[in-house]
C-alpha cells in the first residue's frame, strides 16, 4: 500500500487532475469527499473519453485549420488512441516529454 497517496478531492478539475497523474505518471487516482472518504477511483481513460465528447463539437473547426503534416499526425494519434481505448487493459500511449502547459 502507497504510504502517503496522492488524492483527488471529488470538486477537482479535470486539468488539475490530469496534471497530477502526469506528474507522479499514474492512470488512476483515489478521490474523497470533503469529509475525507473515498467516493471513487479517477481512471484517465475515463477523463480522455470524456474530453473526446466534450471536443465532437469543435473537432471539425479545428481540423479545419490543421496543416496535412498535423492532420497526419493526429491521425495517427487518433488511431493509436482508439486501438488502446478498445482494448481497456491499460496500455500506455507514447508521451512527448515537454509539459502540457507552454511557459
Amino acid at each position: 500500500m502507497t504510504p502517503e497517496p496522492v488524492l483527488l478531492s471529488e470538486h477537482e478539475t479535470i486539468a488539475r487532475a490530469l496534471l497530477q497523474m502526469r506528474r507522479i505518471g499514474v492512470r488512476r487516482l483515489p478521490v474523497i469527499s470533503e469529509q475525507g472518504q473515498p467516493v471513487g477511483v479517477l481512471w484517465l481513460d475515463d477523463l480522455l473519453d470524456l474530453l473526446a465528447d466534450e471536443l465532437q463539437d469543435v473537432a471539425p473547426r479545428a481540423l479545419s485549420r490543421l496543416s496535412a503534416g498535423r492532420r497526419a499526425r493526429r491521425d495517427i494519434a487518433l488511431h493509436q488512441a482508439q486501438a488502446c481505448a478498445a482494448r481497456r487493459d491499460g496500455c500506455a500511449l507514447p508521451r512527448k516529454e515537454r509539459p502540457l502547459v507552454s511557459r
